[in-house]
């Protein structure tokens, strides 16, 4: 990752591998707002799904109030798959955020090492001048 940032040899910044970290993270971060928005969108359905569900569970037993003896027939699994697949995508978009916040973290953080190498080089050389200042007369 480093190699992309800067060439080691020189410290010089390459232009276009700088500009490159930039569109990879722009990338990252478009990727995690579609994410977020499909996760939105997951949990609407999630709630047609329940609302599916209470549904089909009146059509099976008219008389609601009492609990059902038997097993549950197609309609009540219809809404009850519904529901597994949901859950399912949901799970893979955590997954999937949880991974693209990773990497935007790992790039951050080679944008930081960079900028504390300046830092540090900066100070270095400011410490040289100060004290080469101060013993001259």
């Amino acid at each position: 990752m480093c190699s992309l940032i800067a060439n080691t040899r020189t410290n010089y910044i390459d232009p276009k591998a700088s500009l490159e970290f930039e569109k990879g993270t722009k990338k990252a971060a478009k990727l995690l707002y579609n994410i977020k928005g499909a996760c939105d969108e997951l949990n609407i359905l999630r709630t047609i799904a329940n609302y599916q569900q209470g549904v089909q569970k009146k059509l099976i037993n008219p008389d609601y109030r009492r609990t059902l003896d038997t097993p549950a027939t197609w309609e009540d699994e219809t809404a009850a798959y519904v529901m597994d697949d949901i859950d399912e995508l949901d799970q893979l978009a955590t997954k999937t955020e949880d991974a693209l916040k990773t990497t935007i973290t790992i790039l951050k953080s080679g944008t930081a090492n960079e900028q504390g190498k300046k830092v540090m080089v900066f100070t270095l050389v400011t410490v040289f001048f100060v004290t080469f200042d101060l013993l001259m007369p």
